[in-house]
């Protein structure tokens, strides 16, 4: 959970199936992957996305 990293603290908010990084910085580039959880207990990974 980005949420929980010093450095995206007060930058980070998921909405829906979003995720909204705000000041988003060059230290901020990398690889992004995200599980979404289903009403059916499991889980799925998406596709990595790339921020540069």
């Amino acid at each position: 959970d980005l949420r929980e990293e010093h450095q995206f603290a007060g930058r980070v908010e998921y909405v829906g199936n979003k995720l909204r990084i705000k000041d988003l910085k060059i230290s901020d580039s990398g690889k992004y992957l995200f599980r979404f959880i289903t009403d059916l207990d499991q889980y799925t990974w998406s596709h990595s996305y790339c921020y540069r």
